[in-house]
């Protein structure tokens, strides 16, 4: 089954793709219309293999099943997530890039990508907060060695290396 143009425009937008470019001319800045790519294994791993990567998902590998004949009949494309509390998507179809277009879009449409996404932000946001603690943490030591070389003039403060030189100029 071939994707709705709709499905492919998120598609392409979720592994990052954008419709528009910017290019520079002369000294001026241009939006260029940049087609979609078509949907090929090739496109497919330019473009969504490095999206499902950082996420920690694992791609098993393209089976084929066979009829009576011998003919190809049936291509099958599974991503499995390597967390335990992860999913599996699976699809298949006679066009080996539709069906792992279609594994890929059930993982999109299955919220576990947005869910990875959230558990990301939740871990910045925590480190975040952590970074401005110890921030805060340097600057009350700073006042109060500030405050101890005031209150005892004869204890003669270290020189401060280049790199601290540095750091306070960029302040």
């Amino acid at each position: 089954m071939k994707p709705t143009q709709e499905q492919l425009i998120k598609f392409w937008e979720w592994c990052g793709f954008r419709e528009y470019r910017e290019e520079e001319h002369l000294g001026a800045t241009f939006k260029v219309l940049v087609p979609y790519p078509r949907l090929t294994l090739d496109s497919l791993f330019k473009w969504a293999v490095p999206k499902l990567l950082p996420k920690t998902l694992m791609m098993e590998t393209v089976v084929e099943h066979w009829d009576k004949q011998g003919d190809v009949y049936m291509y099958e494309f599974a991503i499995l997530s390597e967390k335990p509390s992860g999913g599996l998507w699976t699809a298949y179809d006679r066009d080996p890039a539709l069906a792992f277009f279609w594994a890929i879009w059930k993982l999109i449409e299955s919220g576990k990508e947005e869910k990875m996404q959230s558990e990301k932000e939740a871990r910045k946001d925590q480190l975040l907060q952590s970074l401005e603690e110890c921030e805060a943490a340097v600057e009350v030591a700073r006042n109060e060695l500030a405050k101890f070389y005031q209150e005892n003039p004869e204890v003669a403060p270290p020189k401060p290396s280049w790199a601290e030189r540095i750091r306070e100029l960029r302040r």
